[in-house]
C-alpha cells in the first residue's frame, strides 16, 4: 500500500493478512513516521533519500514548524526507489520516429513552481509546454528530442518520478537533479545537467541525438518488476 491519505476514511482489517505487509509513504510532509497508524505494517518505507535538500529548499515561514518536524521523522526510514512500468519502453517502431522539439511535460503554474514559471517565461519560444496524459503522454515522449525534468516540486526538492519515465522513453533528459545524492549515480551518464536557468539556455542549443535511446537498456534495471524483487527478496 502507498499514500496514507487514500485510506483516511477507510482501511481494511489487516490483522489476518499473514503475508508481509509493506507501506510506502509519498507524502512525508503530512505524517510523522512514529505514529501508531504505521504499526500495522511489517515494513514502512518512504520515497525521499536525501532530506537535507528538502529542508534547505524551504524556509520555516513557507512550510511551518510542524511540517518540518514530520519530514524530519522520516530521515532514517529506508527508501523505496522510483521505477518505471515495463510497457513504458518504446517499441522498435517508436524508436524509428523522428525526434523533434524540447518538451516540458506537466504543471508549471502551481504554487511553489518558481523555477518552472521562469523557464516558461524565458524559453517559451524554444520549449513546447505540454500537459497530456495516458497514451498521448508516451507518444509525446517518443517523439521528443529532449525533455526537461527539474527537481523543483510543490513541496521542495525531490527526485522527480518522471525522470525514470523520460529516460525509459529514449528521449534526451535535461535536469538539475543530483542523482548521486539521490542514490542513483548509475543514471548520471545518461542525463544532461543544467546549473541555472540561464545555463539552461546554452543546453537548449545542443545536439541531443547522441542521447537518444541511450538510457533504455540501463532503465531495464529500474522497472517495477525489478524493484519488487529488491523489496521481497
Amino acid at each position: 500500500m502507498t499514500m496514507r491519505k487514500r485510506y483516511i476514511k477507510w482501511l481494511p482489517d489487516l490483522t489476518n493478512i499473514k503475508v508481509p505487509k509493506i507501506f510506502v509513504e509519498c507524502d512525508e510532509y503530512k505524517w510523522d513516521s512514529s505514529e501508531s497508524w504505521y504499526n500495522q505494517f511489517d515494513r514502512v518505507l518512504c520515497r525521499q533519500p536525501w532530506w537535507e535538500h528538502v529542508f534547505a529548499s524551504r524556509p520555516y515561514k513557507t512550510i511551518g514548524v510542524q511540517m518540518r518536524k514530520k519530514e524530519k521523522s522520516w530521515e532514517k526510514i529506508p527508501v523505496f526507489k522510483w521505477s518505471v512500468r515495463e510497457h513504458a519502453f518504446p517499441t522498435r517502431k517508436d524508436m524509428k520516429k523522428e525526434r523533434k522539439h524540447v518538451v516540458f511535460m506537466g504543471a508549471v503554474t502551481r504554487r511553489g513552481y518558481t523555477d518552472r514559471k521562469m523557464i516558461r517565461v524565458k524559453y517559451r519560444n524554444q520549449i513546447v509546454f505540454n500537459k497530456c496524459f495516458g497514451y498521448r503522454y508516451w507518444l509525446t515522449l517518443y517523439g521528443a528530442s529532449a525533455a526537461i525534468c527539474p527537481t523543483e516540486s510543490n513541496y521542495g526538492g525531490f527526485v522527480p518520478a518522471k525522470l525514470f519515465e523520460y529516460l525509459a522513453s529514449g528521449t534526451a533528459v535535461i535536469t538539475n537533479c543530483d542523482l548521486v545524492r539521490y542514490g542513483i549515480p548509475e543514471l548520471e551518464p545518461f542525463v544532461i545537467k543544467y546549473k541555472t536557468i540561464a545555463h539552461l539556455g546554452k543546453i537548449l542549443k545542443m545536439d541531443f541525438k547522441p542521447y537518444h535511446n541511450k538510457a533504455i537498456d540501463a532503465m531495464r534495471n529500474h522497472t517495477h518488476k525489478v524493484r519488487y524483487r529488491e523489496l521481497f527478496g
